[in-house]
């Protein structure tokens, strides 16, 4: 059996009752082909981006279902299409999300958890091995008096005399 989602906005004028009505519609239709609806989320009333059939508001619902054959998206695109309160709808197979992985929390052996360290004075103030070393200071007197020339470029401007 596929996978697949289908995402229905219905029209903004009609009731919660009959948004309810539709969904479970939708359901059964899907179950009576041989589906099963493995999970809805219903996102409410939200503005759309353009009007769609003169509407400014729509509800949205996302269904996630199973379909052993395409005979089930037939059915579901066919209810769709002449269903007068659905605005939109599209069927597509679901795609598997992929949340980032964190990166593993590596202890530094024989540091104290965090619950057990004392917050003291030292603790607020950088000590001096954390602070910026220099490695090695040149003045300019034994900076290096060699001019690197840039190919193409002439060191010193003609002059047109």
């Amino acid at each position: 059996m596929s996978k697949y989602e289908s995402v229905v906005i219905l029209d903004g004028l009609i009731t919660e009752e009959e948004v309810q009505s539709l969904q479970d519609r939708i359901r059964e239709l899907i179950q009576k082909e041989g589906g099963e609806v493995t999970r809805v989320d219903y996102w409410g009333k939200k503005r759309l981006t353009y009007d769609i059939k003169k509407r400014r508001e729509g509800y949205y619902t996302l269904f996630y279902f199973t379909a052993k054959n395409s005979n089930t998206l037939t059915q579901l695109d066919h209810f769709c299409h002449i269903e007068e309160k659905v605005l939109r709808h599209m069927i597509t197979h679901e795609v598997p999300s992929q949340y980032a992985k964190s990166a593993p929390v590596e202890k530094q052996a024989g540091s104290p958890p965090a619950a057990e360290k004392d917050v003291s004075e030292k603790d607020t103030v950088a000590p001096e091995a954390e602070k910026p070393q220099v490695v090695s200071e040149v003045t300019p007197e034994e900076a290096p008096e060699t001019v690197r020339e840039t190919p193409g470029v002439p060191s010193e401007p003609e002059t047109g005399n």
